[in-house]
């Protein structure tokens, strides 16, 4: 049920790393 969310989260984390780097 969470699935949609966790992954979310994910791409954001994902976003926040490249923008980062």
């Amino acid at each position: 049920k969470s699935f949609l969310k966790a992954t979310g989260k994910e791409l954001i984390l994902k976003e926040k790393q490249l923008n980062i780097s």
